[in-house]
């Protein structure tokens, strides 16, 4: 009964009428519910959130702590309100006002500035017997870190693996720690780079293991009865 005088509250065409908050942010989470008043006659269903893209076709309630997200829809009754902290700018309240309210989350785009204003840097993933080394994120800095892999983005998180081709923004005031006690500083873009040395056929090898091989083939002409001068050709290379 609660649920039904709740949705009876909420503009029949606030899918339609809802007004739209652009959020100019490359964060996966565009805002977050931080306080939420209630209207006493809808009481926990005084503020609603839908989004037919992830699943939530009929209204839920909102809850403090809540993570808005791109195309969601928050409605809130006659009287109620809700304070949002939004990716990209103060702390805001929405409110229903007298006939309720229909408010839809898009994402604008990414600010020019952090392009610009970062410094721009490069993180190349070590080897490990051939291979990349997997590389985790094991603490993360700020809410606004993002990741941009392959043109999608990604909010940065604890255990996340970062891969060859990845952008690690890092807008927040604190720094990104990774599993190989390197430490990705604030107020700078990162750029996931491979080893050079690693090839399709494996590792380049160094120049002992070349000179190692060289050994080899030398001891090798001589068990094949090659001339004299080949063979000083042989130990000459190895020499060098």
């Amino acid at each position: 009964m609660v649920l039904f005088v709740a949705l009876c509250m909420i503009p029949a065409s606030a899918d339609n009428m809802a007004q739209d908050i652009v959020i100019n942010s490359g964060d996966t989470v565009l805002g977050t519910i931080t306080s939420i008043t209630l209207d006493p006659d809808a009481g926990a269903y005084s503020v609603t959130i839908t989004n037919p893209t992830r699943g939530i076709n009929v209204p839920q309630q909102a809850k403090v702590g809540d993570t808005l997200l791109p195309d969601d829809l928050i409605m809130l009754v006659p009287g109620a309100s809700a304070s949002v902290k939004f990716a990209d700018r103060a702390e805001s309240t929405l409110s229903g006002g007298t006939d309720g309210n229909g408010f839809a989350i898009r994402r604008g785009t990414v600010p020019e500035v952090i392009q610009t204003k970062f410094q721009k840097r490069t993180y190349t993933i070590p080897l490990e017997s051939g291979q990349l080394k997997t590389v985790t994120i094991i603490a993360t800095g700020g809410n606004e870190d993002y990741i941009l892999r392959g043109g999608e983005t990604m909010k940065v998180s604890r255990g996340m693996e970062i891969k060859t081709g990845d952008q690690i923004f890092i807008v927040g005031e604190y720094s990104i720690q990774l599993s190989e006690d390197y430490h990705l500083a604030p107020g700078t873009i990162w750029t996931i780079a491979e080893s050079k040395e690693t090839q399709e056929t494996g590792v380049e090898k160094g120049y002992f293991d070349q000179f190692i091989d060289t050994i080899g083939n030398f001891f090798s002409s001589i068990g094949s009865g090659l001339e004299q001068n080949e063979i000083f050709t042989w130990f000459s290379k190895a020499i060098e």
